[in-house]
């Protein structure tokens, strides 16, 4: 049971769901449902018919704006490259100041190394407790065993031992 719409992709029609006493659901997006699929929904907005797309534009499947054409190049590279008034490297990287991908302007843009970009988003980790000598010290002398000491830092049985040897 339900309502017979027409998808604004492809033309297909589809159906969108109604209650069983036949009235329409009430939730936002089944009443602004426009497409008979996901697909049909990502074509529509990143197609010929979305503003970005009359603009000389289309946005890739990882959420980067990229232009149009046979030699599609990314937006912030571009933009990039035109302030220094040549052609990237392959081993330089653009990297989005503010984390917003499609914010191509210029100041929110920053011209790294591959490595360092890499760098920059690399996960922090806390050290290990074990690496403190001191704390590792007081451990072993208050009679916990190196398994003991290995499960109260995460680590394995074979890092404390080998972490003793060489630095107590």
């Amino acid at each position: 049971m339900g309502i017979e719409k027409l998808c604004e992709q492809c033309d297909k029609q589809f159906r969108r769901r109604v209650m069983p006493d036949g009235s329409l659901y009430t939730s936002t997006l089944w009443n602004k449902r426009r497409f008979c699929s996901i697909s049909c929904s990502n074509k529509w907005h990143s197609g010929d018919k979305s503003n970005l797309y009359k603009r000389g534009y289309y946005k890739d499947n990882r959420g980067y704006l990229r232009t149009d054409g046979m030699q599609a190049k990314l937006i912030h590279r571009k933009v990039m490259e035109d302030h220094l008034g040549r052609r990237l490297k392959t081993t330089e990287h653009i990297h989005h100041k503010n984390g917003i991908i499609t914010d191509n302007r210029i100041s929110n843009l920053e011209l790294l190394t591959n490595q360092a970009h890499a760098s920059m988003h690399r996960r922090k980790r806390e050290p290990h407790k074990h690496h403190d000598e001191q704390w590792l010290r007081t451990q072993l002398n208050e009679g916990y065993t190196q398994r003991e000491i290995a499960k109260m830092s995460g680590v394995s049985d074979t890092a404390i031992s080998s972490w003793i040897r060489r630095h107590l």
